[in-house]
């Protein structure tokens, strides 16, 4: 009787497992099917792993709904995944709330998330708050534009290679922008950066292009 009972216990602990398994499993399959071109199976095995609260799930299925104009339920998925903190949902529904697809638009609200997903370490998100500074969107004035806030959103998008940040911040440092003061030596380096970047290394021989961050939609940029 004693070891009828540890093997049920056993039993139960394993069933317990594969069911907790089980969304991560489907969410891998999903994804299998998704990257070989079969959507309608990733949407088969993404959904349940998706309403079963796995948060990767949740954004590729919201990023695959979304690619098929399903706006309305995409943005039910990435709200739930962007809940969780998943960086990928939160890039996905801030472009969406940006644009006002699937939910009213909501600029400010959008540049928050986007700023969320950037500071969780999404390099696409920082590429896009920066642009929005550098170009106006989500509705961002003049006066926020050259704001402190600005400068530090130019420095972080030039930290991983973003050239219109690091050009932007080398003509900030010959004119004294964003409350700095004037510095040549510093305006020559960002300009140097910005020259090796293009492939035009001193003396014009070829340098290496360097990868640049695929940047999400930002409205009004």
């Amino acid at each position: 009787m004693r070891f009828a009972a540890r093997l049920a216990g056993l039993l139960a602990c394993l069933a317990g497992l594969v069911a907790w398994a089980g969304p991560a499993e489907d969410y891998a399959a999903g994804d299998r099917a998704y990257r070989r071109g079969d959507v309608r199976e990733a949407i088969a095995k993404l959904r349940p792993a998706a309403d079963a609260g796995h948060a990767k799930a949740q954004a590729l299925l919201g990023a695959i709904l979304d690619a098929s104009e399903q706006d309305e339920e995409a943005v039910r998925y990435l709200k739930l995944a962007a809940a969780q903190g998943e960086p990928d949902g939160m890039v996905l529904l801030a472009s969406m709330m940006g644009m006002g697809e699937g939910t009213p638009k909501n600029p400010a609200g959008a540049r928050q998330l986007m700023e969320q997903a950037a500071l969780a370490g999404k390099r696409e998100a920082v590429v896009a708050v920066a642009a929005a500074y550098l170009g106006g969107g989500y509705d961002l004035g003049p006066a926020e534009r050259a704001s402190p806030e600005a400068l530090a959103w130019m420095q972080r998008a030039a930290l991983i290679d973003h050239l219109p940040a690091i050009d932007r911040l080398a003509l900030a440092y010959r004119k004294g922008e964003f409350g700095l003061a004037p510095d040549e030596r510093k305006a020559l380096e960002y300009e140097a950066r910005s020259r090796a970047l293009r492939g035009l290394a001193d003396g014009g021989r070829k340098a290496t292009p360097a990868r640049r961050p695929v940047m999400p939609k930002v409205p009004g940029a």
